[in-house]
């Protein structure tokens, strides 16, 4: 089968950076929220020029209020402490009905061990 000859594409596109990346902790440490231009309700968006993978490029950094306060319970929610976990289980289990009272003693088996 012949090869075909590559497309050159001179239009620009659109690609999601992960906030994990090399780059993407610096990016996002450059613009405040309140410094980035507002878009529409609850958005505001700031450019940052690149050089990811040695490639020119320009990010937009968008912040969502909506996202950013989900993002934070979310943060809070693993950054419980164990102890705050274990108590939590304990007491979900404790609000478990049991048929009889052999089947608490396995339930609690597999309280303790985790």
């Amino acid at each position: 089968m012949p090869s075909r000859p590559r497309a050159e594409t001179q239009g620009k596109w659109l690609t999601r950076v992960p906030a994990t990346g090399s780059d993407a902790p610096a990016a996002l440490a450059q613009a405040h929220p309140q410094t980035r231009a507002p878009l529409t309700a609850g958005y505001r968006s700031h450019g940052v020029p690149s050089t990811s993978g040695g490639i020119a490029q320009r990010w937009v950094l968008v912040y969502s209020a909506h996202r950013h306060a989900q993002a934070q319970r979310t943060g809070d929610k693993q950054r419980r402490t164990p102890g705050q976990r274990a108590g939590a289980a304990f007491q979900q289990r404790s609000r478990q009905t049991f048929a009889c009272d052999a089947e608490a003693p396995p339930a609690l088996a597999t309280l303790t061990q985790g």
